[in-house]
C-alpha cells in the first residue's frame, strides 16, 4: 500500500513537472560591443578585417595586419581583454 502512494506522488510530482512552461533563456548581449571590438582590433594592429564572430564568451576576428600578414585575434567580451594575437 505505501509503494502504490509513492507511486501516486511521483506521478503526480512528473505531471506538474511537465506543466510548467520551459525556461528559456534569452542570450545575453556581450559587453563589449561589436563597435568597441573593431576598435580594439583596429588598435591592434589589425587593418583590415574580413571577419568577426562571438563565440563562447569571447570575440574572435580574423583579417590582416598592414604588412598583409593574416590574424587573429580573440577578445574577452565580457572585460575586451585581449586573449590571443596570433598570425597565420
Amino acid at each position: 500500500m505505501l509503494k502504490l502512494r509513492i507511486t501516486i506522488a511521483m506521478i503526480g510530482f512528473v505531471a506538474i513537472a511537465a506543466a510548467l512552461p520551459a525556461r528559456a533563456q534569452a542570450p545575453q548581449a556581450p559587453a563589449v560591443s561589436l563597435e568597441q571590438v573593431t576598435k580594439m582590433a583596429r588598435d591592434n594592429g589589425m587593418v583590415l578585417i574580413r571577419q568577426i564572430e562571438l563565440d563562447d564568451g569571447k570575440w574572435e576576428v580574423e583579417g590582416r595586419d598592414r604588412t598583409g600578414e593574416r590574424r587573429e585575434l580573440h577578445f574577452d567580451a565580457t572585460s575586451g581583454k585581449l586573449l590571443r594575437n596570433e598570425r597565420d
